[in-house]
């Protein structure tokens, strides 16, 4: 039997390294999508089925934060990974301080949240870890 390809979003207005991501993804089997603006992001996940969404938090248009508000208003349970260019504190609370908001809820239930640019590395474990799939054996 053949298992359908997961299907992953990236919304993030780095055009460069959004390509390189979706690349990489594509080579690993994933079916990938990209938006490069906050508002595209938020039409492609009204309209299709993720089973996880690379979100930068700082773009154009609607932010993150404002993405995630929106999925939850929805009802949307698609996993969240978090790409951002600010780096890590401690702890959740510290990157939320850091972003300039006090509204925890809005990340609660992300998979992680990576500091870009990304080691994909860490990023494939943690895309992986988050959908649920085992690494791809090599040779």
């Amino acid at each position: 039997m053949i298992m359908p390809r997961q299907h992953i979003l990236i919304v993030d207005d780095d055009k460069e390294m959004t390509e390189e991501i979706e690349e990489i993804l594509s080579d690993e089997g994933y079916a990938v999508s990209v938006a490069n603006d906050g508002i595209r992001g938020d039409e492609l996940l009204a309209a299709n089925k993720y089973d996880l969404l690379l979100l930068d938090i700082k773009m154009p248009g609607i932010d993150g934060l404002g993405i995630l508000r929106r999925l939850r208003e929805r009802g949307s349970a698609v996993k969240v990974i978090i790409l951002s260019a600010r780096p890590l504190g401690k702890g959740l609370s510290d990157h939320v301080e850091a972003l300039g908001t006090d509204d925890i809820k809005r990340l609660q239930n992300t998979e992680g949240i990576m500091t870009k640019p990304c080691q994909i590395a860490e990023l494939l474990t943690l895309i992986r870890k988050a959908i649920g799939q085992k690494a791809k054996k090599v040779g």
